[in-house]
């Protein structure tokens, strides 16, 4: 109080002097000055505070939206899940890896030697006219599986390789977008090399799996994979895996000459990390799936895969 009666001032004198409204309003003042000598300081604060709210809230909405996505494509994962029954085109023993590791000849699929030979004008099987009705979209191209992992997606295609990148089965925007073939490829006869590209999840989804072929032993128990397509079931062996980036192309899809075919055979097998006796030639045709490593933006995990089976399969789908 002695601060505020100093004698300069002499409101204090008058009858109806308000000691606790003189603070306030001397306060205020001394704010106001301060304010007005600083005001830069505090415009630049201002500034900083609503920039850092407003990305504050952005992180907030993408990494809500980021769930958001996973949530949906989880729920279209077990939707189509449960309208297919794809054990009845596969022999659990084909994939059981005590089987393999013991070398039981028995539970491995036999080789083909020449592709069976289909009419033109083929019928595209009810399941796939299925799936199409359900999500009401007729870029569903098949399914594609690796029994015992978490590669268990339907696969589309489109008229180039950036449409599903990050849109679902019902062309609607999600980051996980679907796994898909390359607009090169075609199913009315297989090409030489067939390629499906899937996010590497980390909630374990899509081809989020590939990864873990970096391990020689889960390399050696999981080498099959199950391929079905509008018109037939196709079974491929794994031969090689491999991280790369993408100045190598793995992912050409035909090729001008026998030579030049077997000379890519030759490159994708020596570039697998672990090594395999798989014989390889012209006549053959290979499954490739490819994901990112999560490393660095323009790495990617490949595995290719040789086609040693092929039929007409018979799902079961349930009542929706």
């Amino acid at each position: 109080d002695l601060y505020y009666n100093r004698p300069r001032n002499k409101k204090h004198l008058e009858d109806n002097f308000d000691l606790e409204e003189y603070k306030d309003n001397y306060n205020k003042e001394r704010f106001s000055k301060y304010l007005s000598k600083n005001q830069k300081y505090v415009t630049a604060i201002s500034f900083f505070l609503l920039l850092f709210t407003l990305v504050l809230l952005f992180l907030l909405y993408d990494l809500g939206n980021y769930y958001v996505s996973l949530w949906q494509s989880s729920k279209i994962t077990n939707d189509v899940n449960n309208l297919l029954d794809v054990s009845s085109v596969t022999n659990p023993d084909l994939y059981n890896p005590s089987s393999i590791l013991s070398n039981d000849t028995d539970a491995l699929p036999t080789p083909i030697d020449t592709p069976p030979s289909y009419s033109e004008n083929r019928e595209v099987l009810s399941d796939i006219k299925t799936l199409r009705e359900k999500y009401q979209n007729d870029d569903i191209v098949g399914f594609v599986q690796i029994p015992g992992t978490s590669v268990d997606e339907v696969v589309v295609q489109s008229d180039d390789n950036e449409f599903y990148l990050h849109r679902d089965l019902r062309k609607k925007d999600n980051i996980a977008g679907s796994v898909f073939m390359d607009f090169d490829n075609s199913l009315d006869e297989l090409s030489q090399n067939t390629v499906l590209y899937g996010h590497n999840m980390k909630n374990d989804s899509k081809f989020h799996a590939l990864r873990s072929y970096q391990d020689e032993l889960f390399f050696e128990t999981n080498k099959y994979i199950t391929f079905i397509t509008p018109y037939e079931s196709t079974t491929w062996e794994v031969f090689s895996f491999y991280p790369t980036d993408i100045n190598f192309n793995y992912i050409n899809t035909d090729f001008y000459s026998d030579d030049e075919y077997e000379e890519f055979l030759r490159s994708i097998n020596n570039k697998s990390i672990f090594f395999t006796d798989a014989e390889l030639s012209a006549t053959d045709k290979i499954l490739t799936l490819s994901t990112c490593t999560n490393i660095t933006d323009d790495t990617r995990y490949a595995l290719h895969a040789k086609l040693i089976d092929r039929s007409v399969p018979t799902l079961n789908i349930s009542d929706y």
